[in-house]
C-alpha cells in the first residue's frame, strides 16, 4: 500500500469517527448543556490530534527513533481520547460546577502535552544515538575494508601475515564507539598504503604503530562501557 493511499485512509478514518461523535452526540444526547458542549468540543480535540499525528507520522521517514515517537505519542493520545470520552460521560455531573469541569480538563491536556514533549524528547535521544552509532561502526567498517583490500593485493607479499593479524583485530573489535586514536588509525592505513605501494616496502614500523593503535582504542572502548574510574 502506497503512503499517499495510506494518508487517505487515515483522513477518512478520522473524518469518520469525527462524523459519528457529532451524530451521536446530536441524536443521543438528550440533556444538552454548556458543559457537556465543552465535553464533546474536548472529544473531538483529541481525535483531531490523534489523526492528526498518525497522518503526520505517515509522511515522515522511517527509523528506530520515529517508531518509538510514534508508538508513544499515539499510545498517550489514545488515552487522552479515552479520559476526554469518559469527562464528556461524566459532564452531567459537573452542571453546576463548569469551572471544575474545565479545570479537569485543561489539567488532562496538559498533562498529554508534557507526556508528549518527555516522549519527543527521548526519541530525539534516541537518533542521536543511533548515529553515533551509524557514523562510529562505518568508520571501523572502512577501516577493515581498506586492511582487507591490501591483504587482497599483497596475499604473496612478506607483511601477509601482519596485514592479516591487523584485520583480525578490526574484525573483532568493538565498533560501536570513539576513541582518541580513531584518526591516527585512519592515519596509519594511509601511512601503510603508501608503505606497501613503494618500490622498496618497509612497513614493519607502521604495522607496529597501527596494531598498538587498534589496542588502544580497544582498551578505551572497553573503558568508556565499563564506566570507568
Amino acid at each position: 500500500m502506497s503512503k499517499k493511499l495510506k494518508v487517505t485512509l487515515t483522513w477518512l478514518a478520522g473524518l469518520l469517527v469525527v462524523a459519528v461523535t457529532l451524530g451521536l452526540y446530536f441524536l443521543l444526547c438528550l440533556n444538552k448543556t454548556s458543559v457537556s458542549g465543552i465535553g464533546i468540543s474536548f472529544v473531538l480535540l483529541a481525535e483531531f490530534i490523534l489523526f492528526g499525528f498518525i497522518i503526520g507520522m505517515g509522511l515522515v521517514a522511517k527509523g528506530k527513533n520515529k517508531l518509538f515517537l510514534k508508538a508513544g505519542i499515539t499510545s498517550i493520545l489514545s488515552l487522552y481520547l479515552a479520559a476526554a470520552i469518559i469527562m464528556f460521560m461524566l459532564s452531567g455531573m459537573f452542571d453546576n460546577s463548569k469551572n471544575v469541569f474545565w479545570s479537569i480538563e485543561i489539567t488532562a491536556f496538559a498533562a498529554m502535552v508534557v507526556l508528549s514533549i518527555l516522549v519527543v524528547l527521548f526519541s530525539i535521544k534516541i537518533g542521536v544515538n543511533d548515529r553515533y552509532i551509524a557514523s562510529s561502526r562505518r568508520l571501523m567498517q572502512m577501516c577493515e575494508r581498506r586492511i582487507s583490500d591490501l591483504l587482497s593485493l599483497y596475499k604473496n607479499n612478506a607483511y601477509a601475515p601482519q596485514l592479516a593479524h591487523v584485520l583480525e583485530m578490526l574484525k573483532y573489535a568493538d565498533k560501536i564507539g570513539t576513541s582518541s586514536v580513531d584518526e591516527k588509525i585512519v592515519n596509519g592505513i594511509e601511512n601503510l598504503e603508501r608503505a606497501l605501494s613503494s618500490s622498496e616496502p618497509n612497513a614493519d614500523s607502521v604495522l607496529n604503530e597501527l596494531t598498538a593503535f587498534i589496542s588502544q582504542r580497544n582498551a578505551e572502548i572497553a573503558e568508556s562501557k565499563r564506566g570507568g574510574f
